[in-house]
């Protein structure tokens, strides 16, 4: 938008730009109760420079723009339209809307109401205001109309564990499509404890979230899983009940929870399709973290078949990415193997010492494909999630569609990060599952496909590790 003196024209011709609603007056419409009846001939444009009246103008609109103030009353002409050489099939709507964050052209805000409506014609000072409606920021201001329409109108989204890998990615996902970073709603685990009811239901009634993102869990490798069950178990059923019961209660339509491949039986047929759940049991050194996932299944199905809910599921093969945790014992393999090799580089030690025997399958994707896939199951309209899920079996599986074996993940992190040495297996170490790779025919039948291969992936993680060793999760 242009706003200012019209190219070429003298200060002693009227401000009539604002009434005109020929096409190269776009922002005319509306502004005049009865339009003229013929268009008059212009005046004789003359190139004259602009009066001390028109520089002092200009001066005090960059002073009012450089303090924030962006709304000014006119004392020269002014120009109220599209800039010149813009096309006038592009529509200058901002001039007309009269939403926040959009361009007011009409009574300055203190105008009262009795006074007649010509003051949007009257070029005196104390009643043309051209420019932003009061409040706005010159940042709202900058965006284009339709984005600003766009965003006001966006949902107020809660990503619950938005400081771990998934809750962050998803955040990076949803801004890096248009998403209003203020319309996003994050907590701290000191901020707000998952696990407390209370709180959790304090949280929802004073920020009313439109949609939630549930990524908040606790999670870990074979080792943390055998060593503290109860936690694993315990963490997660409440994190899972209070968030969704929160939800329920204070009218959240849209939720998404994520699970984990760990929800499948040890022995599944390969690759694991989503009616696999609860055919058989489950792998023991992940059992209570797996059924803890279930349930949050469970809940999201039932709150959905009893109470009309949104909720789905989307259930993750093994991620890595950004903001992983990278402790060498207590993470999942491909963290660990990273975090491991890496000391070993440089530290010159001679081998890397690798729990199991090395032939495990897995599958991994990086975290901000899951993100992508997030998002693309929650938008997805209701009746087509619906025609693709059953009410009772929801969740939807997300993977990269490739395995591999541990030996061979573990060559990989050797090159990616340099390391000359020999590899050991230690064989007295748990292998958990022998292979688990989810079937994601389903979510690529809904139309999504991931796009960042192993090796590309784990170079990108690996620099993100190098470049945030002094704060790493470990």
């Amino acid at each position: 938008m242009w706003v200012g003196l019209q190219p070429d024209t003298t200060t002693e011709q009227p401000a009539k730009a604002a009434l005109d609603s020929s096409p190269t007056h776009p922002c005319g419409s509306g502004f005049s109760p009865t339009p003229p009846a013929s268009n008059p001939p212009r005046p004789r444009r003359t190139q004259v420079r602009p009066t001390p009246v028109g520089r002092a103008s200009a001066r005090q609109h960059q002073r009012a723009a450089r303090q924030g103030r962006v709304g000014l009353k006119s004392d020269p002409p002014l120009w109220v339209g599209l800039q010149p050489d813009t096309t006038s099939e592009q529509p200058a709507k901002a001039a007309s809307d009269s939403s926040p964050t959009h361009l007011w052209v009409g009574l300055q805000p203190d105008t009262p109401s009795e006074q007649p409506a010509k003051a949007a014609s009257d070029s005196s000072p104390t009643h043309l205001w051209v420019g932003l409606q009061p409040d706005t920021t010159i940042e709202q201001a900058a965006r284009p109309a339709s984005l600003r329409q766009l965003m006001h109108n966006q949902p107020n989204i809660f990503v619950a564990g938005h400081r771990g890998m998934v809750g962050s990615a998803l955040i990076r996902a949803l801004i890096a499509r248009g998403h209003d970073p203020a319309r996003i709603v994050t907590r701290s685990r000191a901020e707000l404890d998952l696990k407390s009811a209370a709180a959790v239901n304090d949280f929802f009634a004073e920020n009313r979230p439109d949609q939630v993102y549930l990524a908040a869990a606790k999670v870990g490798g074979i080792h943390a899983n055998n060593s503290y069950p109860a936690d694993f178990i315990y963490d997660n059923l409440m994190v899972a009940a209070n968030v969704i019961h929160a939800a329920h209660l204070h009218d959240v339509q849209k939720l998404l929870f994520l699970g984990s491949s760990c929800i499948y039986p040890r022995h599944a047929s390969q690759p694991i399709r989503e009616d696999a759940l609860l055919t058989g049991p489950l792998e023991p050194t992940n059992e209570p973290y797996g059924i803890a996932k279930i349930a949050g299944i469970k809940l999201c199905e039932s709150y959905t078949r009893q109470h009309g809910r949104d909720y789905r599921s989307v259930m993750p093969t093994n991620l890595y990415g950004p903001n992983d945790n990278f402790h060498p014992e207590n993470s999942h393999v491909l963290p660990a193997l990273l975090r491991r090799f890496h000391e070993a580089v440089r530290q010159h030690l001679p081998e890397v010492v690798i729990w199991g025997s090395g032939t495990p399958m897995r599958e991994f994707l990086h975290v901000d494909d899951m993100a992508e896939a997030c998002i693309h199951v929650m938008e997805l309209p209701e009746t087509t999630y619906r025609e693709g899920t059953q009410p009772m079996r929801s969740h939807i599986n997300i993977g990269s569609g490739r395995d591999g074996s541990i030996r061979a993940l573990a060559e990989t992190i050797a090159r990616v990060t340099g390391f000359q040495g020999r590899l050991t297996f230690d064989v007295t170490k748990p292998d958990g599952t022998p292979r688990k790779v989810p079937d994601i025919g389903l979510i690529r039948s809904l139309g999504w496909l991931p796009r960042i291969p192993l090796e590309e992936g784990i170079r990108d993680t690996y620099r993100w590790l190098l470049d945030n060793q002094d704060t790493l999760r470990a």
